[in-house]
């Protein structure tokens, strides 16, 4: 039986210095993801728990001819984010890294853009600012920043109580017990406190739409915050009704004349609740509550005899 001969090949360079690994100080441009038009057009992010607003807030923006919006919510983008976060974070899983931060980083910021704009203006229309909707949370906002350098995010937030009465109502989020409800509503919390003091982080109010001036309000915070002119047509959009109402909209009281009187009404809802639902608001959301200045409009003494037994 013939031998075979085995060939051994030294390498040139160190293991670790080759390219594509996660310590390789220049890796070859064939690793770097194709160029998107719009690499260099800065990035904002409209944020928000579910049931804030954020679906009017992005239909006022998107109509502003300098921004180029995917008009949609992009729950791909948090997931995106968060994965890509955990596996340049996590031990494990850095360690295993084959490409050196700044091609991972290239890799995933052209591949938020290829999903969200695959079809992108000409270069003669280039927009100012690209617009994307995405519920954030502090570790996917703190990669979001590390990928796009000039990105602004607005982060609006809508009363506790507002929000949950409104999702208790909502079709696609009525199923779920209160508990779970409570603590979606406390991220928004959470990311409050991640964006103090940053200059790439805007919050603005929910209850500014129900003011007589509330929308000149919202955009004139808005618009100056991402540099753009003023643009008439993104006030207009708040006078033009409710988007994705709940199942009371046929309620005479909510058939409002406008918008304003709509969502005064719309606060009173919380009156429905149960003895118990409002013992585990009280219970986990009393803290977030306070942060926002947003006062528990029940007596809440009443209740601690409530949540001391569903902890027993």
């Amino acid at each position: 039986m013939p031998r075979r001969s085995v060939f051994l090949i030294k390498p040139s360079v160190p293991i670790t210095d080759m390219p594509g690994m996660v310590n390789a100080h220049e890796p070859y441009p064939s690793t770097r993801p194709p160029s998107h038009p719009y690499d260099h057009v800065p990035l904002t992010v409209l944020s928000g728990v579910g049931r804030s607003g954020t679906t009017i807030v992005r239909e006022a923006l998107s109509r502003h001819p300098d921004l180029d919006s995917t008009n949609l919510e992009n729950n791909m983008l948090l997931d995106v984010l968060e994965a890509a976060h955990r596996n340049c974070t996590i031990p494990a899983r850095r360690h295993a890294m084959r490409v050196a931060d700044k091609v991972y980083d290239a890799h995933f910021r052209s591949l938020v853009l290829r999903l969200l704009w695959p079809r992108p203006r000409h270069e003669c229309d280039r927009p100012t600012r690209l617009l994307a909707y995405s519920n954030l949370m502090p570790d996917a906002a703190d990669y979001l920043v590390r990928l796009f350098h000039n990105v602004r995010i607005i982060y609006i937030v809508r009363n506790g109580i507002e929000v949950i009465s409104s999702r208790m109502r909502f079709e696609h989020f009525r199923h779920k017990e209160v508990e779970s409800h409570c603590s979606t509503w406390c991220g928004a919390h959470d990311m409050a406190r991640w964006g103090e003091g940053r200059r790439e982080f805007l919050m603005v109010r929910h209850e500014w739409l129900a003011e007589r001036n509330g929308p000149d309000r919202m955009m004139g915070a808005i618009l100056p915050f991402l540099g753009l002119r003023d643009h008439a047509p993104c006030v207009e959009a708040f006078g033009e009704g409710l988007i994705h109402p709940t199942s009371d909209r046929h309620a005479a009281a909510i058939e409002a004349k406008n918008v304003q009187d709509a969502l005064r009404e719309r606060a009173k809802r919380w009156r429905s609740w149960s003895d118990e639902e409002r013992a585990a608001f009280t219970s986990r959301c009393a803290k977030a509550m306070a942060y926002f200045g947003y006062e528990v409009p029940w007596d809440t003494s009443d209740l601690e005899c409530i949540t001391q037994s569903e902890a027993a």
